[in-house]
C-alpha cells in the first residue's frame, strides 16, 4: 500500500500538531539562522562568486542547508506565505547560482579543490550531498511546480552524474549512501530511466572494495564495514557499520526491490530487519551503541548510559520502516515505526523545536542538554522534514482500500469515484487508546477498511455505527462506506513493565516502563535526592499520574510504587528501604526542566549489575 498524499491530510492531534506549529513559528527560522551563523550560506555565496577561500566548517556543510530546503518546502503546505518564504527562495536562487555548468555542485570542491572532483567517494560526501539537494527539490516541485528553480538544479545534478557514472563509465559509489534513495525517488516522480539505472549500479557495485583501490589499502588489511562496504547487500544478514549510512541503503534498496519486484532482494532485507530489530534495536526504537562508529557494534551490546542512539538513525529507520510496510503490507513495519517515532525521534528535539540531541542516550548523569546546533548538524534539519511530514504515516491507500496506519488526529480527504471521501480521526493517540473515525463528504464508497492492531496491545474491540466487530488482531472492514458512518476503536492503555532479553547485559537487573507506544523514563524525583538508591519491583503497582503541565497538559505520567535505600554507611539491611512512589514521563520528553540524572531502565533490586556499561 502507498502512503495517501500529503496534503490530503491534515493533522489535529495533541502531540504532533504543537511541533508542527513549532516547525512553522521557530525551527525553520531557527535552521536559517544557525546556517548563516555557521558558514553554510557563506560558502555557496563563497562557491557563486569563484573564490579560492574562506570556506567554513566540514567537507559535508551543504547537506545541511538542502535538508533545511527540504524541511521548509514541505512546511509550506501547512502555510502558504509563512514570513521566510522570502528567506526561502532566496536560498534557492543562491543554490542554483552555485552550480557548476556541467550541473555538478559542491561548494567545498568549488572553494577549495575545483580539480579533485569524485578523488574521495569514501569520505568527501559529494554524493550524499547531492542526494539531499535532488530530495528538497522534489519537495519543493510539489508545492511550486515541476518547473522551480530548484527542480531544475536537480535535473541537471541527476544528468550530470548519469554522464559521469554511466556514460563515461566513472567506478565507485557514496561512501555515505544517500543519493541512491534520491535517485529512485526522482525517478518515481519524473519516470528518467537513466536516474533508476544509477540508483541500481551503485547498490550493485556496494561490497567490491572499491574504497580499498580508492585509498590505495592492502586487500588483505581492508574493512569496509563502516562504509557498508565488507560484502555485497545480498550477502548482508544484520546491519553493520555506520548506522544512518546502513539504514539510507536500506532505504534506497527497499524502493529498488518493489520497484522491480525483486523477490529475492525482498527476502534478503526481511532477514536484514529482522536480525537488526530483534538483537540490536533500543527499546526506544533507536539504533548504534557506539559512539566510535555511530553506529552498530555486536548482538545484544545496547548500553544505556553510552547509548549513541543518533537521531538521524532513528528518523532514517523510521523511512525504512514506511519503506517496508509498502513493500510487503505487513503491520509490523508499522509497529516498528510507531515506537522509534514516539520515543528515539520524538527526543530528539526541545518541543519548541529550537534545541536538539545528537546522540540519545537511556541514562544520564544530568549534565547532557539539547543544544541549538552541532558543527556536525545533520540532525537539527533532519528532525525538521521528518515532522514537517508526519502525516504520512496516518493513512496508506491500496487497490482495495485504505489502511489506518498510526491513528493522528486529522481531517483526510479521499478522492473516490464519484468524488471525495471523508475521514475525521478524533484521538489523543498515544495518550488514549479511543479512536473515533467519522466519515463524511460528497459520495458514499465501496472499500477496504484496514485496522492494525497495535503490537503493544493485548485486545482490541471495533465498533461500526455502535455495532461490534467480532474478531481478533487485525481487522478489515469492507462494506460501502457513507458519509455519517462511524468507526470506533478501543485499545486498552495501561503502564506495563518490560525487560530485556537475558544476553543484554546492561539491562539485567533492571525494567523499563511502557504505556501504549510511549516508554517512559525516570528523572530525579522531587521528594528523593539519592537518586542512584531508587529501585522497584517489575510487579510493583503502576497507574496513571496526572500530566506535567510544563511538557504536555494531555500526556500522561506513570506513578510507580518504588523503594529508595537512603542507609549513608557502607552496607544497609534491604528492611529499612524506604518506600518511595516513583514519577516516570515519556522518554520523548526529558531534559526539558532543570538539569537533572534520568535512566530508562529502573533498578529491580539497590545495586543492579552494571554489566556492558562504561
Amino acid at each position: 500500500m502507498d502512503p495517501v498524499s500529503q496534503e490530503c491530510v491534515e493533522l489535529t492531534d495533541p502531540f504532533w500538531a504543537p511541533r508542527r506549529r513549532a516547525l512553522v513559528e521557530s525551527t525553520i527560522p531557527h535552521l536559517f539562522e544557525q546556517l548563516e551563523q555557521a558558514g553554510n550560506v557563506e560558502n555557496f555565496r563563497l562557491a557563486a562568486q569563484g573564490k579560492r577561500e574562506g570556506f567554513e566548517g566540514p567537507v559535508y556543510m551543504d547537506s545541511d542547508l538542502y535538508k533545511a530546503l527540504e524541511a521548509a518546502a514541505l512546511a509550506l503546505r501547512l502555510e502558504d506565505s509563512p514570513a521566510w518564504k522570502p528567506q526561502l527562495d532566496a536560498l534557492i536562487e543562491l543554490v542554483a547560482s552555485a552550480q557548476a555548468e556541467d550541473g555538478y555542485i559542491n561548494t567545498w570542491f568549488a572553494v577549495n579543490a575545483p580539480d579533485k572532483r569524485y578523488t574521495s567517494l569514501r569520505d568527501a560526501h559529494e554524493l550524499y550531498c547531492m542526494g539531499h539537494l535532488i530530495e528538497a527539490a522534489l519537495a519543493h516541485r510539489d508545492v511550486a511546480g515541476d518547473d522551480s528553480t530548484l527542480m531544475n538544479v536537480a535535473r541537471r545534478v541527476v544528468a550530470h552524474l548519469v554522464e559521469e557514472f554511466l556514460a563515461r563509465g566513472r567506478q565507485g559509489y557514496p561512501g555515505h549512501p544517500e543519493v541512491e534513495l534520491a535517485l529512485v525517488r526522482y525517478y518515481e516522480a519524473t519516470s528518467e530511466e537513466p536516474a533508476l539505472e544509477l540508483a541500481r549500479a551503485f547498490l550493485n557495485r556496494r561490497g567490491s572494495h572499491f574504497f580499498a583501490k580508492e585509498h590505495g589499502t592492502p586487500e588483505e588489511e581492508y574493512d569496509g564495514t563502516y562504509w557498508l562496504d565488507r560484502v555485497p547487500i545480498r550477502d548482508l544478514d544484520a546491519l553493520e557499520g555506520h548506522a544512518v549510512r546502513a539504514l539510507y541503503l536500506m532505504c534506497a534498496a527497499t524502493d529498488l526491490a518493489r520497484i522491480e519486484n525483486d523477490r529475492s532482494m525482498r527476502e534478503v532485507l526481511e532477514g536484514i530487519w529482522e536480525h537488526t530489530t530483534e538483537r540490536r534495536m533500543y527499546v526506544t526504537g533507536g539504533f548504534g551503541s557506539s559512539e566510535r562508529n555511530e553506529g552498530f557494534t555486536r548482538d545484544y551490546d545496547l548500553p544505556n548510559r553510552s547509548a549513541y542512539q543518533e537521531t538521524c538513525a532513528s528518523i532514517a529507520f523510521v523511512f525504512w520502516c514506511e519503506r517496508m510496510a509498502r513493500l510487503t503490507g505487513e503491520a509490523k513495519y508499522v509497529d516498528a515505526l510507531e515506537r522509534t517515532l514516539y520515543n528515539a525521534v520524538a527526543a530528539g528535539a526541545s518541543l519548541d523545536g529550537t534545541r536538539f540531541f545528537y546522540d540519545n542516550p537511556l541514562e544520564d548523569d544530568g549534565s547532557r542538554r539539547r543544544q541549538p546546533w552541532f558543527r556536525c548538524a545533520c540532525c537539527p534539519p533532519n528532525y525538521a522534514r521528518l515532522v514537517a511530514q508526519v502525516q504520512r504515516y496516518v493513512w496508506a491507500r491500496g487497490e482495495a482500500g485504505f489502511a489506518l496506519r498510526i491513528p493522528m488526529a486529522s481531517r483526510a480527504r479521499f478522492p473516490v469515484e464519484g468524488g471525495e471521501l471523508h475521514a475525521n480521526i478524533e484521538s489523543q493517540y498515544p495518550w488514549s487508546g479511543t479512536v473515533r473515525i467519522e466519515f463524511g463528504g460528497e459520495t458514499s464508497s465501496e472499500m477496504d477498511l484496514s485496522i492494525r492492531m497495535p503490537h503493544w496491545a493485548d485486545a482490541m474491540s471495533v465498533f461500526v455505527n455502535d455495532e461490534a466487530v467480532l474478531g481478533d488482531g487485525d481487522r478489515t472492514l469492507r462494506r460501502r462506506w457513507r458519509p455519517g458512518d462511524e468507526v470506533r476503536i478501543e485499545i486498552p492503555m495501561a503502564p506495563k513493565a518490560v525487560v530485556a532479553h537475558p544476553e543484554v547485559e546492561a539491562c539485567r537487573g533492571r525494567f523499563c516502563v511502557r504505556r501504549g507506544p510511549v516508554v517512559y523514563c525516570l528523572e530525579r524525583n522531587g521528594e528523593v535526592d539519592e537518586f542512584a538508591s531508587l529501585f522497584a519491583s517489575p510487579d510493583a503497582a503502576a497507574a496513571d499520574g496526572p500530566p506535567e503541565p510544563t511538557l504536555d497538559d494531555t500526556a500522561p505520567t506513570v506513578l510507580l510504587e518504588g523503594r529508595a535505600s537512603r542507609g549513608r554507611g557502607l552496607y544497609s539491611p534491604l528492611d529499612k528501604a524506604e518506600a518511595s512512589r516513583l514519577r516516570l514521563i515519556p522518554y520523548a520528553f526529558w531534559g526539558h526542566g532543570p538539569a537533572s540524572p534520568m535512566r530508562v531502565w529502573i533498578p529491580a533490586t539497590p545495586n543492579p549489575l552494571e554489566g556492558g556499561e562504561k
